[in-house]
């Protein structure tokens, strides 16, 4: 057979294939009606059925219900309550348990202050507080000063170069001459940490 001859035959059997398939679908579309008849033609199909209400679609599609959770509403205690139990039973996300866990542990508490700030305030329980001890700024070490959420690294290094070659500190006003702080820390600092004037020598 020839080439063009196999390409001609090719193209045949492609028109009947083609024609077979479209024969197929015929039969099975629905016949054609104009739009014009759509409403009569609904009418007459549904045999007096009753229409479906919106009732019973709803019923139909009922959306799936899930228990209540039911939360804790008694006193809980900002010294001693944990990670796991805010999870569990407080609902409260873990990174949300975690920092107050390790807030608490920066601070040495935590009180109705801090817990405002952070927006703990207003769970659907009761705090009992545990307030931070206020540190004695003339005794407590330079390290934990660096690592309380109050201080900044320069505040830090002023306190202490003054503390160390000058003498003890005498008030707040001093203090604030050291370095820059904001207002918020002239607020909150003397919640946290107390100022017992010293004598020359570090005594009382």
């Amino acid at each position: 057979m020839r080439r063009g001859e196999r390409i001609v035959t090719l193209l045949w059997a492609g028109i009947f294939l083609a024609l077979f398939y479209a024969n197929i679908y015929e039969r099975q579309a629905p016949p054609f009606v104009p739009w014009d008849r759509w409403e009569v033609l609904e009418e007459e199909g549904r045999g007096g059925q009753e229409r479906p209400t919106t009732a019973h679609l709803s019923e139909a599609y009922v959306p799936k219900r899930y228990p209540a959770v039911e939360r804790f509403s008694g006193a809980v205690g900002t010294d001693t309550v944990g990670s796991g139990w805010l999870q569990r039973t407080g609902h409260w996300p873990e990174w949300k348990a975690l920092r107050l866990v390790e807030l608490r542990s920066k601070w040495g508490g935590i009180d109705s202050m801090l817990a405002e700030r952070e927006g703990w305030d207003r769970a659907e329980w009761t705090w009992r507080w545990s307030p931070p001890e206020p540190m004695d700024l003339n005794l407590v070490s330079e390290e934990a000063l660096f690592a309380h959420p109050l201080w900044r690294a320069g505040q830090v290094r002023a306190v202490q170069r003054f503390r160390s070659r000058v003498r003890p500190i005498r008030n707040w006003e001093e203090v604030y001459r050291l370095a820059d702080f904001d207002s918020v820390q002239k607020v909150t600092l003397p919640h946290y940490f107390k100022i017992n004037r010293l004598g020359e020598g570090g005594e009382l």
